[in-house]
């Protein structure tokens, strides 16, 4: 169970969601599914049973803006973390003012909080994210580079064997 892939489909589905023609479903927790609605089924997922999985998902892609591996994606992730957000207090607009949902009422608060914070550093940052993507994106090649070299010399002039493991083991048995 990859983590980072969960959290963002939670995205992409929450962002994407329309709440006329399907009901949100939670699994293990922390996935959100997408189930088309029946005629007769009027009940969607309370907001409460939600609670934990968008707690995780918003969470878990705060920590994802700023990785290596996603950098490159960061503009798309601040954007799919925005459009659920708004899309969340669309679909329970009604329910999220009641009293008995202060607590997640506070929580949805807070992650547009720090969603404004990560466009803000975004946009404040510019120059320093493209410099730190191309710089990593400049190091993955090289050691592309580097591996290939070494298999090259290899194939041509076979592999070389040194005397310094020998040697290594002498000097520890002494």
């Amino acid at each position: 169970m990859n983590l980072n892939t969960i959290a963002i489909n939670n995205l992409t589905l929450l962002s994407k969601h329309n709440n006329e023609t399907h009901f949100l479903q939670i699994n293990d927790k922390i996935i959100i599914e997408e189930k088309e609605r029946d005629k007769e089924y009027v009940s969607i997922t309370d907001l409460n049973n939600i609670e934990y999985s968008l707690y995780f998902t918003f969470n878990h892609v705060f920590t994802l803006v700023n990785t290596v591996n996603l950098s490159k994606y960061r503009k798309h992730l601040i954007d799919l973390m925005s459009s659920s957000l708004e899309n969340i207090y669309n679909i329970y607009s009604n329910t999220i003012n009641n009293d008995n949902n202060k607590r997640i009422k506070e929580m949805l608060i807070h992650i547009d909080i720090i969603i404004d914070i990560i466009v803000e550093n975004y946009h404040k940052y510019y120059c320093y994210f493209k410099c730190k993507d191309m710089y990593y994106s400049l190091m993955k090649t090289v050691r592309k580079s580097i591996f290939v070299m070494n298999e090259m010399s290899n194939e041509m002039h076979g592999y070389y064997e040194s005397d310094n493991e020998s040697d290594n083991e002498s000097e520890k048995n002494d």
